[in-house]
Parts: structure tokens; sequence; C-alpha cells
């Protein structure tokens, strides 16, 4: 394995790493975080609500900023602002949207009778994927599980969501860029994109299926390996599905009647309570 930037944004911030002089890929510290502000909210006629993408824009004395709920803060002129009379709220600026905006992919209503069988992509790494990458993941293991074996063969899920923000500080490469800019000086970056921070072990894509497709579904995973970086595992997995159930204790279960169909999960029924509400329930699983 050769030497990788000494600033990667695979890495996250102090990670454990075996120290030695002939490891000398040593991963640096690239976290990017999101940027907060003060906004000022009014109640005023004066005050006009603009889309959350616009972003926050100080220097024209009005904007509107998403807040950490998803709302939209809506700021009004400077001169209608009363100092005493406000409210203060922390609203994170704007940010680079993940290029990744599927999640579930496939045929996503099917039953949880139909596809037994479930396979994870696994990462052994502990790292940051981007974005980016996750798309190419889906985009590559989709299209060959819809071109062998159908569209409806499967339901894909991606497991990851991108959630924490990266920075750059863009140079200028030019002659006499020296003369335009400061250097380190104020090195606190801009947002660029969005990562995923994975843990060893955790799940990146979920794919359930038929029995009879297990072959394409490894394959198609086995080709997605290569849009990330580092090392990934396929897991076949011993549960039915979805569900938290291994394929033993599923039949079983299903076959007494105290698991009830609930889309790509079951719901155990419980025994306890009123007759009546135990009967409703029962007639239902079957």
């Amino acid at each position: 394995m050769g030497r990788r930037p000494a600033r990667c944004y695979r890495y996250q911030k102090n990670k454990a790493y075996p120290k030695s002089r002939f490891c000398r890929g040593v991963p640096g510290s690239a976290t990017g975080t999101l940027q907060f502000t003060t906004t000022t909210l009014r109640k005023h006629p004066s005050f006009v609500t603009k889309p959350c993408s616009e972003g926050l824009d100080v220097d024209n004395n009005s904007a509107s900023a998403r807040c950490s709920g998803g709302y939209t803060a809506t700021v009004g002129t400077r001169n209608n602002m009363k100092r005493n009379d406000s409210r203060t709220v922390l609203c994170a600026e704007t940010m680079a949207h993940p290029k990744i905006r599927i999640y579930d992919l496939g045929r996503k209503k099917a039953g949880v009778d139909e596809f037994p069988l479930c396979v994870h992509l696994l990462c052994d790494e502990k790292q940051q994927i981007s974005s980016e990458a996750l798309e190419a993941g889906r985009i590559c293991a989709n299209k060959y599980i819809s071109k062998t074996s159908g569209k409806d063969s499967f339901h894909m899920r991606v497991r990851l969501h991108p959630f924490h923000v990266l920075r750059i500080n863009k140079m200028l490469s030019c002659a006499g860029a020296d003369r335009l800019q400061t250097g380190m000086r104020g090195a606190y970056g801009k947002p660029n994109g969005t990562a995923a921070r994975v843990d060893i072990g955790q799940v990146i894509f979920s794919i359930r299926t038929k029995d009879s497709n297990k072959a394409v579904v490894i394959e198609s995973l086995r080709r997605a390996k290569f849009k990330f970086a580092g090392r990934q595992k396929i897991i076949v997995s011993k549960k039915w599905g979805f569900t938290k159930l291994s394929r033993e204790d599923y039949v079983t279960e299903r076959a007494a009647g105290r698991l009830q169909p609930d889309g790509c999960y079951v719901k155990y029924l419980n025994e306890k309570g009123p007759l009546a509400n135990y009967f409703q329930k029962t007639l239902r699983a079957l």
C-alpha cells in the first residue's frame, strides 16, 4: 500500500494507527464540521420567507437559513430589527448537498415472505466514505442486478447517510499567487462535500432477494466494492430478509401464527392483554 496524502478526506481525526518507521502513510486529520451562526427571528409583515437553498446572506441584511430541525429561519432588514425584542436561534449555514439522494431502490413494497435471503456489504476500516462514492456504489450494484435478474427481483437499502461535512481551503496555483492570498492564515475552509463516518463492521449496503439470486447479489456487491477505498467484506446474513429473526425461527413462528407481516418487517403478536384483541391480531396474521 503506497503513501496517501497527509490530509486525506478518508481518515477520521484521532484514529488509532500503528506508529512505525516502516509505515510512512500516516493518516492526518481531515474532519469537517458545520459552521454555525446566530440568526435573529422576527414576526413582522416586512419579513419574507426565502428558500433554504439560498443560505445565509449577512451582507445583504436579509436572508434565510435552514435550522437543525429542517425549518426555514427568516431574517428581515436590519432597519426593522429591535435590539431588545428578538429571539436568537442557532442555525447552520449553507452546505453542499450530498450526491446520493436515493436510499431505497428495487422492489421496495415486496412482502416480507417474498425475499428471504439477505446479503450485506460490511466496511472493515474506520474511515469516511464520501457521498459521491456511495452514489457510485449504489448505481453499480443496481445496474448489475437489474440487468441480470430484473429490477423487481430485489430490494436494496443504503445503510449509510453522509451527515459529516467536509471543508476545503481553496488555494491559488497561478503565478504570483502569494501576492493575492495569505497562505495558511485563516485557513478554516468552506463546505466542500459530505461524507459518512463508518466504523469497523458497519453495514454499507443491504440487499434482500430470493435464494435463486444469491450469486447475482454477491457479484453486484463485489463490483460495488471497487467504488470504495479501504477494505470491505460481503456477508450472507442468517436472518430472514431485513428482520431480526433467524430463518429457522421465522419459519417456526410464522407457522404458529405469532408473527404479523408489516412491510419489510414483522410484528410479534403479544399474548398478553384482552382476548378480543389477541384473536383479532391472530386472524390478521393468518
